[in-house]
């Protein structure tokens, strides 16, 4: 959650209210697809949608333009009672759930998770039980998507970085994944960039 942050700046409900329509006005722009995807959220549950920050071209962008696609047609609503809380870094559940991923714990889900009345974008490990493994802020609800082993390898790689560093050498000797990363890694981004 990257304006997760952010929003503990946030005063008072005017103060939040402005932040949020702001950042709306922004991805309305720059993402036609988000609005869609707000109003399906908030048909679910919660007060408001934080947009992302991201510029288009980047590959956050095109990681979520590809992502809104599938969360409109493919999206879960996954209830809080599914949910155990592993206590890792704030602020970083992308790079979270792809550790826990490399570990076997599960397969990585990425969408959105409403804190404090808040849809805002978030990963998170779905393990075999089917029970989400958050690594941040337990969530009230979630909505999100699996990512298929090809998606899964070029999110590790984009949130972790190179398996081949030695500060990941650990990790990717233990990952009961790693075969299946290295094979993917060597192909197309999800969105058929060359990687």
């Amino acid at each position: 959650m990257k304006d997760w942050k952010l929003l503990q700046t946030v005063q008072n409900e005017t103060q939040l209210k402005l932040y949020l329509a702001k950042k709306r006005e922004e991805a309305k722009n720059k993402q036609p697809l988000f609005e869609e995807l707000r109003e399906k959220l908030l048909s679910i549950c919660g007060e408001d949608v934080l947009s992302y920050s991201d510029e288009p071209g980047t590959m956050e962008w095109n990681w979520q333009d590809y992502s809104l696609q599938y969360l409109l047609s493919k999206g879960i609503h996954r209830q809080p009672n599914t949910v155990e809380f592993t206590e890792m870094p704030l602020g970083k559940c992308h790079t979270n759930s792809s550790r826990l991923y490399l570990k076997g714990y599960g397969k990585i889900e990425t969408g959105w998770a409403l804190t404090f009345g808040v849809w805002q974008k978030h990963s998170w490990v779905l393990n075999i039980q089917k029970r989400i493994l958050e690594t941040t802020i337990p969530a009230t609800d979630y909505f999100g998507y699996t990512l298929k082993s090809k998606e899964s390898a070029w999110f590790v790689r984009n949130t972790i970085g190179s398996l081949t560093d030695p500060s990941n050498l650990l990790l990717l000797l233990t990952s009961r994944k790693r075969t299946e990363i290295q094979k993917h890694l060597q192909g197309k981004s999800p969105w058929g960039q060359t990687l």
